[in-house]
């Protein structure tokens, strides 16, 4: 499958193209419980926040799963594992990887290259920068006169 046909992470993307690998190895601990231990490789474009510009986000999330069918099992299991709820035989596998995707994915994502900002500017020429903001107006200025006319009034 690839990224762009996951409906909650393609809105997510700056492209369709990427790669998703995974791999599940599904068991049993000791208690019987069912357990699927996750692990996703992916690589998915996603837009630089300095240039606009796509890059590739490398993204490796790895999860302990167990199968639970009640809010009241899930909140026994152990803090190691992630309930999964469901409520009949079969979990869509996908929906798993997505969710897992959308929530390794990085709030902003920039180039290595800091210098990426610099294909903006015509010419790649850096635009001119103020060292620092001109000086504003004090709105209270008035009240700290008033207030030294006050005191030197007494």
């Amino acid at each position: 499958m690839r990224p762009g046909d996951l409906p909650r992470l393609a809105p997510l993307l700056a492209g369709t193209d990427g790669t998703i690998e995974v791999s599940i190895d599904f068991h049993r601990d000791e208690e019987g419980r069912f357990l699927a231990s996750l692990a996703v490789d992916a690589v998915l474009p996603v837009e630089c926040q300095r240039c606009l510009e796509t890059v590739s986000e490398t993204l490796a999330p790895r999860s302990e799963l167990a199968a639970v069918w009640s809010d009241d099992q899930a909140r026994h299991l152990p803090a190691s594992l992630e309930p999964v709820l469901t409520e009949e035989e079969e979990v869509d596998l996908w929906d798993l990887v997505e969710e897992e995707l959308v929530l390794a994915l990085p709030p902003f994502s920039y180039h290595d290259d800091p210098g990426c900002i610099d294909r903006l500017a015509p010419g790649g020429v850096q635009q001119d920068v103020p060292a620092e903001a001109p000086a504003r107006d004090n709105p209270f200025e008035v009240l700290a006169q008033l207030k030294r006319d006050q005191d030197s009034g007494e």
